[in-house]
């Protein structure tokens, strides 16, 4: 099994769209939905584009959703840095919708890091473009090594 990001569409209206998050690991799965405003997306991709120069050492942190209990639904957050041999570094961090468990109010977190290519980044950069754009049930990988 490949480790990947799968970003699946799974709803929107005129300002907002709902994506089906999952982190794919040879050894967990990892699922969380987010809202994010169209504004967002256009910003994010804006980020993803500046950060594909591969400068060393340079950082860029994407979020998608809101963390903590005040937010619907979920959140993934991903800190890129790239090293001087051109590895992309991930830190990713996910956090499902809060739900009641021993009359808590609680969430499941998930924090890991994984690494990427260049030419893997570009694929997903690319298919990142036109994600406003999807049909319902659409989706993109971004896959990792």
């Amino acid at each position: 099994m490949k480790n990947k990001i799968i970003i699946k569409k799974i709803w929107n209206d005129d300002d907002v769209i709902e994506f089906e998050i999952y982190l794919i690991d040879e050894n967990f799965k990892f699922r969380t939905t987010v809202y994010t405003g169209n504004f967002e997306i256009s910003e994010t991709y804006k980020k993803l584009i500046e950060f594909g120069s591969l400068i060393p050492n340079k950082k860029c942190l994407i979020k998608l959703g809101g963390f903590g209990e005040k937010y619907a639904n979920g959140a993934i957050s991903l800190e890129l840095q790239c090293n001087s041999r051109g590895i992309i570094h991930l830190e990713i961090e996910m956090e499902t919708e809060f739900y009641e468990f021993n009359k808590r109010n609680i969430s499941d977190k998930l924090l890991c890091h994984k690494k990427t290519n260049p030419a893997l980044y570009d694929k997903f950069v690319k298919n990142f473009k036109r994600i406003e754009k999807f049909e319902l049930g659409e989706e993109i990988e971004f896959e990792l090594i």
